[in-house]
């Protein structure tokens, strides 16, 4: 039972994650944020705008999850394929006996850090040209001041 329940509980938790944006909304303004990140360096994080990705994925909006953060689609449609590896293991058994090499597993973890890079760039320059008044107002001020010189 132990066994069964360390096996299927990461699949669940990721269903979880991906039938709720299904079934609600994300609020459209909170009045602050919670990303800890940003509210230290007053700059989007890697995960920036995850949460709204997912939901707009969640009810087809690709170009919209796109826009909240760049990885949100890829994730989504990752966390699906996820889900389904047994299903398909199941009508194509040799998917569960195959067991990816070091060098195959090495590849995917670069391709993903890579991929997380780009996103957190496409991020930061968004932010960059985004006005002023839409930047984290949480931000410690000596800090904001250091990193969001005022256009005075």
């Amino acid at each position: 039972m132990r066994r069964s329940l360390a096996r299927w509980l990461p699949r669940l938790i990721v269903l979880a994650m991906l039938v709720t944006p299904m079934v609600t909304e994300a609020p459209a303004h909170l009045g602050f944020t919670p990303c800890i990140f940003r509210n230290l360096t007053g700059l989007p994080c890697a995960g920036c705008g995850m949460t709204r990705g997912f939901v707009a994925m969640g009810h087809g909006r690709i170009r919209e999850a796109w826009g909240f953060n760049p990885l949100a689609p890829v994730l989504f449609v990752g966390a699906w394929g996820y889900l389904l590896l047994p299903v398909v293991g199941w009508v194509w058994p040799a998917v569960r006996t195959y067991h990816p090499s070091r060098r195959a597993r090495a590849a995917f973890y670069t391709v993903a850090l890579l991929l997380i890079a780009i996103s957190w760039s496409i991020s930061l320059a968004r932010h960059a040209a985004a006005p002023r008044d839409t930047h984290t107002r949480l931000v410690a001020p000596w800090l904001r001041d250091r990193l969001l010189p005022s256009a005075e």
